[in-house]
């Protein structure tokens, strides 16, 4: 069992006009239960924040539990008027050392995205650590106009690649998902390859 040992969540942003009417709750697996945000700032806008394990305590009562299974955050609008919606959240959690690792990277290169060009672009993550892959998940976002035209590839250090996107979608905007070993289970062949390379 994998368990947690240090916590950072990122509400990027929940749009809101009045954001004392709401309570915002993250929830583990397990059922434990921390408050974020509980009817606070009665003439503020929007909650774009990160609260970590180091500078919220209440995180602190996650650590310890098992980090398999479904997370969910919960929110709450007590009133009527004013309206929100919920852009954006993470949750980024460390493990026990004695158990493996989670790694957590992001590249934000904002690259343009030639139109009409089989070569495309490359976009790597290069890392450091010496191990192999237990688990995996992609977060994708990207901004284009018909992702109808776009594939979009993984490939690991080793060269094995699995097509994430293939030209689905048509006249649709912008890929912003993430992908796992349920949702996209080509990606368990990256399932015991070398961690350290560039991907």
């Amino acid at each position: 069992m994998q368990s947690i040992f240090f916590t950072v969540a990122t509400l990027n942003t929940m749009v809101n006009s009045w954001i004392s009417d709401l309570n915002v709750t993250l929830r583990s697996p397990l059922g434990t239960s921390v408050v974020f945000h509980n009817n606070e700032r009665d003439d503020g806008d929007d909650i774009v924040r990160i609260w970590t394990s180091n500078d919220f305590a209440k995180l602190q009562t996650l650590h310890g539990e098992d980090v398999r299974g479904d997370w969910a955050l919960h929110i709450v609008d007590k009133a009527s008027a004013d309206v929100g919606r919920l852009l954006y959240w993470q949750l980024d959690m460390g493990v026990d050392a004695d158990t493996g690792g989670v790694i957590e990277d992001r590249a934000e290169p904002k690259i343009d995205i030639p139109d009409f060009n089989t070569t495309g672009i490359v976009s790597s993550l290069q890392q450091t650590q010496v191990d192999t892959v237990k688990d995996i998940v992609v977060l994708l976002d990207i901004e284009h106009t018909y992702i109808g035209d776009l594939q979009v590839e993984l490939v690991a250090p080793s060269g094995i690649s699995v097509l994430l996107h293939n030209s689905e979608g048509g006249w649709q905007d912008n890929i912003k998902r993430d992908y796992d070993v349920e949702t996209k289970p080509d990606l368990q062949r990256f399932i015991g390859e070398t961690i350290k390379g560039d991907w």
